[in-house]
């Protein structure tokens, strides 16, 4: 197409499809320990590490799979904000070279917890840097 202030036609492109869907929720990307627990075993508990975090669900890293649909009890220490435990179940498990990626939903998780997480998540963090150091 010809467009007025160039002298060669640009090429004009159209999106047809995108793959994937776009998150909801802004998501804080962090490696901070994770306990978890299994819905109905009372005594097997597993670590994990948190990769990211909204207050929808996180991203966790674990050396070993969980089947899809299984539900979680999870423990996250969010520093400063505290620790926050929360239902949920897994969404997608990816085989990684050293592990597993495992996407889970919070499912049912209070307000006072959701809060902590949208506040950690929109974190504002900076450093002044003196120029005349």
């Amino acid at each position: 197409v010809s467009v007025k202030g160039k002298d060669e036609p640009i090429d004009i492109h159209e999106v047809i499809d995108a793959k994937g869907t776009g998150r909801r929720e802004m998501r804080q990307v962090m490696s901070t320990a994770v306990e978890y627990r299994l819905e109905g075993t009372a005594e097997k508990r597993g670590r994990a590490a948190a990769k990211n975090i909204s207050s929808m669900g996180c991203l966790l890293a674990m050396p070993d799979p969980i089947g899809v649909g299984s539900r979680l009890l999870i423990t996250i220490d969010l520093q400063s904000r505290g620790r926050i435990t929360a239902p949920a179940t897994v969404l997608h498990v990816r085989k990684r070279e050293f592990g597993y990626y495992i996407g889970v939903s919070f499912l049912g998780i209070d307000k006072t917890s959701r809060y902590r997480i949208v506040e950690w998540v929109h974190r504002a963090e900076s450093e002044i840097i003196d120029a005349a150091a």
